[in-house]
């Protein structure tokens, strides 16, 4: 079968270029994707994995200063847990060595320079020498009706008299004395049902720094019981103010940061450590498939070398084969392209033989294959095709080589047509060089023909 230019055939429609009976693939012409250099894809990727990085570590620094936050909140509760138990303990061993009868008899000023009141300020003086962490210690009673029950007033105070506790000479707020009889006025309701609660089980502590007059604190409280009626008559209060207290969450804040600080170095070398391996990887595998495409494809053109195309055609001949599927090979040849080259010099006649490759890519299925057999030979190899639909197709093929065209420097138009041999595989072509035998005696009966036609073994 030949079809020669001067028969002037008629253009075909893509859909005239496949098997009879097939139905029209939508993705079969879509346009392959160009070839980026390696040299690009190599910048691209690493800009990517630069912004991946940066977000991976500043993910890990938010989880790890999520982390040491919920741990210094966890620690700074248990810390202040840990202060009130003590300031409760203390203040259940003072009220246990306190004479129930000595604060009974204590009322009002005038009892300060009685016996009871000074063998009990002389004991919370001890009492506070042996426990750094308290403040202050006072004695205090609850109100004596039941419809007044913010009528608390103090027993015992450490400091009766006004006392320049911090030594600047000056008697502030929190340094006046407190004498016996003097109401202790609670800050709000929350401050009676702590003190009630102390009240009627013995023993309690404030959960939670709370402020009245003096200052801020933490506070214990235990009752004071009538040996005789085992009626709660005082509570002593044990405070540990928040200055003391800032300590101890100081210690807890740098140790915090401590843990912050290693967790934070340990990430980055792992993550950093992990990245480097991550990226030498990658690289790995983009040098990998860079010397795969060099390995199997053609360099100027950017299909199939003549070494992968036989690959490729040995194991699709082998399937067709088996599976008894039809498969054709299309041979096409630059018609006097050394003329070309003599003429217009090599790169013209480079910028020609990618036209054609472009021109196979644009214009074959997508299971088709495209290598360049040498020189300015090419084949295409179309599995689930037969000899008709790849004539179609090859018509097809010459026609808009025919009609195109590249530019010199000089912008001069060159153009060139191929010829075009076809062949089917069938019971008697035993394997793939067997079939590219008989598609370049097809080829070579087109060149003899005059070129610049289609024929098929």
């Amino acid at each position: 079968m030949m079809v020669c230019s001067n028969h002037a055939p008629r253009r075909l429609d893509r859909d005239e270029c496949r098997p009879s009976g097939e139905e029209p693939d939508p993705t079969i012409w879509q346009k392959r994707p160009e070839h980026k250099s390696f040299t690009t894809a190599d910048v691209t990727a690493t800009r990517l994995w630069s912004g991946r990085r940066l977000l991976v570590l500043l993910a890990s620094y938010a989880l790890i200063l999520l982390t040491v936050t919920g741990f210094y909140r966890v620690a700074y509760q248990s810390l202040l847990e840990a202060v009130a138990d003590k300031v409760r303990g203390v203040a259940v061993l003072t009220a246990l060595n306190i004479d129930p009868v000595d604060v009974e008899q204590i009322t009002g000023p005038a009892d300060i320079k009685g016996i009871p009141f000074k063998r009990l300020h002389e004991y919370l003086h001890k009492v506070k020498a042996t426990q750094p962490d308290v403040k202050y210690i006072d004695i205090f009673r609850p109100p004596s009706a039941a419809s007044d029950p913010a009528h608390w007033t103090f027993v015992v105070d450490l400091y009766p008299d006004d006392t320049d506790l911090n030594g600047n000479g000056v008697i502030e707020k929190d340094e006046e004395g407190v004498q016996p009889g003097r109401i202790y006025e609670p800050r709000d309701a929350k401050d009676i049902k702590i003190w009630q609660t102390a009240l009627q089980q013995a023993s309690s502590s404030t959960d939670h720094f709370w402020t009245d007059e003096w200052g801020t604190y933490v506070s214990g409280f235990a009752t004071i019981h009538d040996p005789l009626t085992q009626k709660p008559i005082a509570l002593v209060e044990v405070d540990t103010t928040s200055e003391q207290f800032a300590q101890k969450r100081e210690t807890v804040l740098i140790v915090s940061l401590f843990v912050a600080g290693i967790l934070l170095a340990m990430v980055t070398l792992t993550l950093e450590k992990l990245f480097r391996r991550t990226q030498s990887l990658e690289y790995i595998r983009r040098l990998s498939h860079s010397l795969y495409q060099k390995a199997t494809e053609d360099d100027l053109t950017r299909v199939a070398n003549r070494r992968h195309f036989y690959d490729l055609g040995e194991h699709a001949v082998a399937i067709a084969h088996r599976y008894q599927r039809p498969i054709s090979l299309v041979m096409l040849d630059a018609d006097h392209f050394k003329k070309v080259n003599d003429t217009y010099g090599h790169k013209t006649g480079d910028d020609v033989l990618v036209n054609i490759a472009r021109l196979c890519r644009e214009s074959v299925r997508a299971a088709d294959q495209i290598g360049r057999f040498g020189g300015e030979e090419f084949l295409i190899l179309m599995p689930e095709m037969d000899r008709n639909g790849a004539v179609q197709l090859a018509q097809r093929l010459r026609v808009l080589i025919e009609d195109a065209a590249v530019y010199t420097d000089d912008n001069e138009r060159v153009s060139v047509t191929v010829s075009i041999g076809v062949a089917e595989l069938d019971s008697n072509t035993q394997d793939f060089d067997a079939l590219v035998a008989r598609a370049d005696q097809a080829l070579y009966k087109a060149k003899l023909q005059g070129r610049n036609c289609v024929v098929s073994a």
